[in-house]
């Protein structure tokens, strides 16, 4: 009774506030999710649900295709290149819900290499809200002229009403034979993008500088067309997430992977993400504890648009690694020769510098500023230290970003890069990771003093939501543990945090950033990642969009949370392990 009283005086406290009922990170045995049942809004109870929309491999009403079909570049299926070796695709990703032309629509990202973008259109239920799929296809081939789409992970929809993409996990140019249209075998993805060149009709047209950026798309009638384009002015990485923020012409992205950066985009025209300004992260610690906390500067790569660097990825140009670096292996003495630059990126320290001019490349620091951005961050000085840097948020009024990073380890602790490249990021070990927030600024300068045109330039970083580590492979379960997908409640004040873990149940949970709560409001089948989380208002009701993917697929890895689990199967429903799109709610407008 205490408790009911103490949430009611909350609510009452502040207008507007939501508070879901807790659920506890164990399971029943039946039944292959956990969902919140009841929330209050303003002290009004209310029942809510997790309501399935579609399952990879659905194929409704006369959709050409069953949902998650990969093809190749002539459209024909293509398999995913592991086992079970089907063209399905089960790394559902991101999923977002937009209201365009008088309907409906949920866009799906199908995170394999090579990947998909599913369009569905939807029926919405004006009384109950509920959700229905009336025809699904991919969308996807719009993209062919620029290679496909890479891995999507997650996205963001735009204040001006596209759908930003993501291609994550870039391929590395350094190891690619374009002769041959092959990766060296020494590169630790050469078999997956080997497996990708077989889906062009010459294996060299799966060259790894078509690959690692964010595609724009755009719905343009009620017949669900799409219009595509991969935009190069805002560089090429690992992209997980691209956030627009307030302006609608300042972009925060996310690099996800082992030693990489965090970079900020600055369009020239709000709206308009075809050129601009990129700069990348340098986060400098000064307190390691606690998660750690520290201020950030801004290197400037320059400024760029599109159809300056798509003639060096597409048609007769296409450079390759070693016409924008020269580069040599770190020396024994583990510094570098004289002349070259130590940096580290994905794992490894390498000594680079640019290339000279040459008739293919007549700048190469442009060329390296969007080609190989990570590369030429850590050249110009930037963090290339983050471990698996995940999920982007941003309040309403841009005055706050959210960070996710997944594992704090590795290159973010003391000493972390091998060799002599820089480290600045200096924390304690937390294998359970820590969502990160920032203050923004409008009078923000880079490193040289130039200003920063732009009034949401993030200016600081601290430890915001941490997990609590029992040890290496254990995250206490009444904490974050991996935090992977984040995205700002706007109308509610709350922040989703999704996570993709094996130390803990994969949970969803809603932190209130003013009383610095935790709630459990989903829990995840076994071995699920939660992807896809965002919330959208439409037809009088509010969702959380969200994806489970692979649900207990995967019997051989059993989290070392729960051995009761070992050799049983959870799917979305018994024995089916195919990945879920759906919502949680529906939930009052606020």
């Amino acid at each position: 009774m205490f408790a009911l009283l103490t949430v009611t005086a909350a609510l009452a406290a502040a207008p507007h506030r939501l508070v879901f009922e807790p659920i506890p990170h164990t399971r029943p045995w039946r039944g292959p999710y956990v969902v919140s049942q009841r929330a209050w809004v303003d002290g009004r109870a209310i029942d809510i649900r997790f309501q399935e929309i579609l399952r990879v491999g659905d194929q409704p009403g006369d959709s050409p295709v069953r949902f998650g079909q990969l093809h190749d570049q002539a459209g024909a299926p293509f398999e995913v290149g592991r086992p079970p070796f089907s063209d399905l695709c089960n790394q559902l990703d991101y999923t977002a819900i937009q209201e365009a032309h008088g309907k409906l629509w949920l866009w799906s990202h199908f995170e394999c290499v090579r990947g998909a973008i599913f369009l569905t259109e939807l029926e919405q239920d004006a009384e109950t809200g509920a959700l229905t799929a009336v025809r699904t296809r991919p969308v996807d081939d719009t993209l062919t002229d620029q290679g496909g789409v890479f891995a999507p992970c997650a996205g963001d929809l735009t204040p001006w009403g596209t759908f930003l993409s993501s291609e994550e996990y870039e391929p590395d140019a350094r190891y690619w034979d374009p002769s041959e249209g092959k990766m060296d075998e020494s590169y630790w993805f050469s078999r997956a993008i080997d497996h990708l060149s077989t889906a062009f009709a010459d294996p060299r047209d799966a060259n790894p500088y078509r690959f690692g950026w964010s595609p724009e798309l755009r719905i343009t009638d009620a017949k669900g067309t799409v219009e595509a384009g991969k935009h190069y002015a805002m560089g090429r990485f690992s992209h997980e997430v691209s956030r627009v923020l307030p302006d609608q012409r300042t972009v925060l992205q996310s690099d996800d992977g082992w030693g990489v950066g965090l970079f900020l985009f600055v369009a020239d025209t709000a709206g308009d993400l075809s050129a601009g300004h990129l700069y990348a992260a340098q986060w400098t610690v000064t307190d390691p504890l606690a998660g750690g906390s520290g201020r950030l500067d801004w290197v400037n790569l320059g400024h760029a648009t599109d159809d300056e660097i798509e003639p060096l990825v597409e048609g007769g140009t296409r450079v390759r690694f070693d016409q924008l670096f020269d580069r040599v292996d770190v020396l024994e003495s583990g510094r570098c020769p004289l002349t070259f630059t130590p940096v580290h990126t994905f794992g490894i320290t390498e000594c680079l510098r640019l290339a000279a001019p040459s008739a293919r490349v007549p700048d190469p620091a442009k060329a390296a500023s969007r080609l190989e951005s990570r590369r030429y961050a850590g050249l110009l000085g930037a963090t290339t230290e983050w471990r698996k840097g995940e999920g982007l948020a941003s309040s309403p009024s841009g005055d706050t970003v959210y960070f996710a990073v997944s594992d704090v380890s590795g290159t973010m602790l003391a000493n972390g890069p091998e060799g002599a490249a820089p480290d600045t990021i200096r924390l304690e070990k937390n294998r359970c990771g820590a969502v990160y927030a920032g203050g923004t600024t409008s009078r923000a300068v880079d490193t040289t003093g130039a200003p920063i045109d732009s009034a949401f330039v993030p200016w600081e970083l601290h430890a915001a939501v941490r997990g609590l580590p029992r040890t290496d492979r254990i995250c206490d379960p009444v904490g974050i543990s991996n935090p992977d997908n984040v995205t700002f409640l706007g109308g509610y004040d709350l922040l989703a945090i999704a996570e993709d873990t094996r130390r803990a149940p994969d949970s969803l949970w809603m932190w209130d950033r003013h009383l610095d709560t935790l709630t459990r409001v989903l829990l995840a089948p076994p071995e699920a990642e939660l992807a896809g989380i965002g919330m959208v208002e439409v037809g009088g009701h509010a969702y959380v969009t969200v994806s489970l993917q692979s649900p207990g697929s995967d019997t051989d890895d059993v989290a070392p949370y729960d051995s009761a689990l070992e050799g049983r199967l959870y799917g979305a429903v018994p024995d089916d392990h195919r990945s879920v799109v759906g919502v949680l709610g529906p939930l009052p407008v606020p």
